[in-house]
């Protein structure tokens, strides 16, 4: 049989299959060995060449069709193994804040809900004094803290003479930077005015108890000269930090960062203050949704390319291609309103924007999803593919057609010589 031709080269491809998963369960199997009988009982017996080129025809259009036939039935499965099943948050500000869904139990999400964003989360600022750039510093070793909630962090440093505020200034910027403490640094020079600024900046924003995050402290100076926090005016707080203020359905609430958890669900990152409450709810993933339709897409379409191989043995391309327009002929219309069209070639086609539009709206679990007739039909129909891809050979000789007015012998091992080589995928 041509079985023995295929095997070798198939098992390998099926082996992976099974390993990823896909191994199918017992009742699967016997509904596909009914759907073989019931094929072979009106199939008609034919002879095939079993050149190389053949067996990778049909190998090919199985494996393409079973691609199609699990992305139907991805789309229909239940739970978090649909598409459908999954959720994203919606916002009418999306400028003012970013919310995502962080939770995978999607019973757990709050109702619908208004938010409005009356303060964000701000850093503390220190801004030392404005001194002028090229004026020499003190000479001498200088020892300051900068003090945090967590721990004080400690900076020594010797300043030569003739050294500038501008290249103190940057030496103590570039000492904070390189070490541990939640504060960066950076001086600001007036070329202009020839001055310059050192600005501290907390890493963190908002305060439990509002006091100040960070302070800075002298510890040592050279005799008889001001330490470089009093010299340069670094406690000059010019920006308190401050919490994060929202109203939730009327109800103030803070938080000390921008970025937080609402509800135990959603993650939740402000971005501006809002003037009008924004609303928040909740639809499918379009994302999700999307990127499934755009498998069905590739895996539809990977179909018509093979019909239109110019590859020998000759397929019968007029054939296929009207089989395969009968997957989803009889939704056109509605796939049309969702952004999915087949051009004159038969490819199918997306348009991201209207398909967006329709995954938001449920419009493609509508005809795709669980118990639709589209869904069952298209499955049905993608499957006859992998059943008999033979029939799309063109060079065999048939033999002889079954007689319509009794009643056959149904062996599943004759379906177009070709069972063998589908029950060694299944099995």
């Amino acid at each position: 049989m041509i079985y023995n031709y295929f095997i070798s080269d198939y098992v390998h491809r099926e082996h992976m299959r099974s390993n990823n998963n896909l191994a199918h369960k017992k009742s699967e199997l016997k509904k596909i060995y009914s759907d073989i009988v019931k094929l072979n009982a009106d199939t008609p017996s034919y002879l095939i060449r079993p050149s190389s080129d053949a067996q990778s025809f049909a190998l090919q259009l199985k494996d393409n069709s079973l691609a199609l036939q699990n992305t139907l039935k991805a789309l229909q499965s239940d739970g978090l193994t649909s598409a459908f099943s999954y959720k994203e948050a919606v916002s009418d500000n999306k400028d003012a804040a970013s919310i995502t869904i962080d939770t995978e139990d999607y019973s757990k999400l709050p109702a619908p809900f208004t938010m409005e964003i009356n303060h964000l989360a701000l850093p503390q600022i220190n801004t030392s004094n404005v001194l002028s750039a090229d004026r020499n510093f003190k000479e001498g070793t200088y020892v300051f803290q900068i003090q945090t909630e967590e721990e004080p962090f400690s900076f020594s440093f010797h300043i030569k003479k003739k050294t500038t505020n501008a290249a103190v200034m940057q030496h103590i910027s570039q000492a904070i930077n390189r070490s541990a403490v939640p504060v960066s640094a950076h001086t600001a020079i007036n070329t202009k005015k020839n001055t310059a600024q050192l600005i501290l900046e907390s890493e963190y924003t908002g305060t439990p108890d509002g006091n100040p995050i960070f302070i800075c402290v002298d510890q040592s100076a050279p005799q008889k000269n001001a330490g470089c926090v009093n010299l340069l005016g670094l406690n000059n707080v010019t920006q308190n930090a401050q919490n994060a203020e929202i109203t939730l359905d009327g109800q103030e609430k803070n938080s000390l960062t921008n970025t937080f958890k609402l509800f135990n669900t959603l993650q939740i990152s402000l971005q501006e203050e809002t003037e009008t409450p924004m609303h928040i709810s909740f639809t499918s993933d379009s994302k999700k949704i999307l990127q499934e339709i755009n498998h069905l897409a590739e895996s539809y379409n990977t179909l018509v390319d093979l019909s239109y191989s110019h590859e020998k043995p000759p397929r019968l391309a007029t054939l296929m291609l009207h089989d395969l327009k009968k997957i989803f002929s009889n939704a056109h219309s509605a796939l049309k309103d969702c952004g999915v069209t087949f051009d004159e070639n038969g490819y199918m086609k997306i348009s991201t924007d209207l398909a967006t539009k329709a995954a938001q709206d449920g419009k493609f679990e509508d005809i795709l999803g669980k118990h639709t007739s589209l869904a069952s039909s298209a499955y049905q129909y993608s499957q006859s593919f992998s059943l008999n891809p033979m029939k799309y050979i063109q060079d065999k000789l048939i033999i002889t057609y079954p007689n319509p007015t009794k009643e056959h012998f149904t062996n599943p091992y004759i379906t177009s010589e070709y069972s063998g080589m589908l029950f060694n995928s299944y099995c």
